[in-house]
């Protein structure tokens, strides 16, 4: 039952965001203390008339990327990045950021042991490695594509139990955040399949 309420709760958040759709677009040249509830991102990021629903997103995404050890790339970011959030319900959370400077970049993976839907765990497994010059440029081709900084933050698609791909960009000092929940196919659903490849591991589940 617990559970039950936990993941009901989740889900009127989403919709309460969704009702007004907020910009994404919000620069922010310095970052606030890595304690504060926008370090990851800034108030009214997922709803700007709800701000308690706003602020049970933030957390509920926030915990999971401090827990991973993850930096802001909303606010005081040098260079390019690029960071996919993968949160199933039931298995482990996942992110995998890429960040550029020039043609010269570096991916980082982290996978916990916790569950998306629920507490994050401790870090199980965590990679980095460099990326070519064509590999970085093919994921920035795939923001392009899909005209990532035009998407919707968020759309009217939700459900108990599933995924959210949260795909985050900051190039150039513009930033803009896009969340889908359970995505089978589209933009999104192919931007966070190309970020899963990046790091070589498997996944039973991919949903």
């Amino acid at each position: 039952m617990a559970k039950f309420i936990n993941n009901l709760t989740l889900v009127v958040a989403m919709l309460a965001a969704q009702s007004c759709d907020a910009t994404s677009h919000i620069d922010r040249a310095a970052c606030p203390s890595k304690s504060a509830d926008d370090y990851y991102f800034a108030n009214n990021a997922f709803n700007q008339t709800d701000k308690r629903s706003d602020q049970f997103i933030r957390h509920r995404y926030s915990k999971h990327l401090s827990a991973m050890g993850e930096p802001s790339i909303s606010c005081g970011q040098p260079g390019d990045a690029y960071r996919f959030t993968w949160l199933r319900t039931f298995h482990h959370p996942v992110v995998v950021r890429v960040s550029g400077m020039g043609n010269h970049a570096i991916v980082q993976a982290v996978e916990l042991d916790g569950a998306g839907g629920y507490e994050p765990g401790k870090v199980l497994r965590r990679i980095e490695k460099t990326l070519s010059a064509g590999e970085f440029e093919k994921l920035k081709s795939s923001f392009s594509t899909a005209e990532f900084g035009s998407m919707l933050t968020s759309e009217k698609r939700e459900g108990l139990d599933g995924s959210e791909w949260i795909v985050e960009m900051s190039d150039n000092g513009k930033y803009h955040l896009v969340v889908r929940w359970s995505p089978d196919t589209g933009p999104i659903r192919d931007i966070g399949s190309r970020f899963l490849a990046l790091t070589g591991w498997t996944f039973d589940e991919v949903y």
